[in-house]
């Protein structure tokens, strides 16, 4: 469809894209070659997915991702924080939205964030409603990696 290939932030908010197969037909099929932010709130996206929009090549051009409301919990911050198709992003946004305290991110989470080579651009890292403790906080505050970070949102954090 040629209005994909003119987009250059895309909202698929509130849907089902976290099932796989959705977001390799679409991502891997799509023309997205101007898309530069991309939300996808809400979605039921668990870490199997985000490994596998990692892969996707439109991932590596991103600069915002809007992860929020997504149940992948931990394992999904540990995708985040070692998949080099995220390389590039400079705001990523995943806040809790009510997810349960097991899709929620923890310490673990959070350190794998902070010792994050691959998200060593982000000047914004939202993780507002989780509960990445003190432990995790401490890991982001003395995180060498997360340098060029200048919006940091732990707002309601346990």
């Amino acid at each position: 469809l040629p209005l994909f290939a003119r987009i250059e932030r895309l909202a698929f908010d509130n849907n089902t894209l976290g099932v796989r197969q959705r977001i390799v037909r679409f991502f891997g099929t799509t023309d997205l070659s101007r898309l530069r932010s991309l939300s996808l709130r809400n979605n039921r996206l668990w870490a199997e997915g985000l490994e596998e929009l990692g892969r996707m090549p439109v991932t590596a051009q991103l600069r915002r991702l809007d992860l929020s409301g997504n149940p992948f919990a931990d394992a999904g911050a540990e995708v985040l924080a070692g998949s080099e198709g995220f390389a590039n992003l400079r705001h990523l946004v995943v806040r809790n939205d009510e997810q349960q305290y097991a899709d929620s991110i923890h310490a673990v989470g959070a350190t794998a964030i902070a010792r994050s080579r691959t998200l060593a651009k982000l000047r914004t890292l939202d993780l507002a409603g989780h509960f990445v403790g003190d432990g995790g906080l401490i890991d982001l505050a003395e995180s060498e990696n997360l340098a060029n970070v200048v919006v940091l949102d732990l707002s309601a954090n346990d």
